[in-house]
């Protein structure tokens, strides 16, 4: 498959002060690891964000280890769970993380950018519920950059 020039940017050096940062909705990291381990589009990034990892609370991060990353993971098993995979060269300075049937999240703060990612299942907490658990994790000093996929169904009536 050729590169799209849309990708010419992401493949061009960047600049000292710059992070390249990808968000995937992975669908199981065991069934695409191999894939992420080796696509080389992805590795260009500082930073990868992923949803629906699949994993459980008690897997081994070795098993997940991409060279030159460092792994953080919150984890409900089957279809949920969120992971930061975070360049070796970058310190993350602050970690949180919640993981509920309803609702997985990871914060991760690098270089003063606050990149939260959260992945709401079909049939999980409200909006309301949403906005209360975030609110506090986005208010802060730094600038802060929410990915993930938060599915909400919606009812118009006529």
């Amino acid at each position: 498959m050729k590169d799209s020039k849309a990708l010419i940017p992401w493949l061009k050096p960047k600049a000292d002060n710059e992070l390249k940062i990808s968000f995937l909705n992975i669908q199981s990291l065991k069934a695409h690891y191999f894939d992420l381990k080796n696509d080389h589009r992805i590795l260009l990034s500082d930073i990868i964000c992923l949803t629906e990892t699949w994993l459980s609370d008690d897997s081994e991060d070795t098993c997940w280890t991409i060279p030159g990353y460092n792994l953080y993971h919150s984890s409900f098993g089957k279809g949920k769970g969120v992971a930061v995979y975070l360049r070796d060269s970058l310190e993350a300075q602050n970690k949180q993380q919640s993981s509920r049937k309803s609702l997985q999240w990871i914060k991760v703060t690098v270089q003063q950018l606050d990149i939260l990612v959260l992945y709401r299942p079909p049939k999980g907490c409200q909006a309301d519920d949403l906005k209360t658990q975030m609110t506090p994790l986005v208010a802060t000093k730094n600038r802060c950059l929410v990915v993930g996929k938060y599915l909400f169904s919606v009812t118009l009536r006529f």
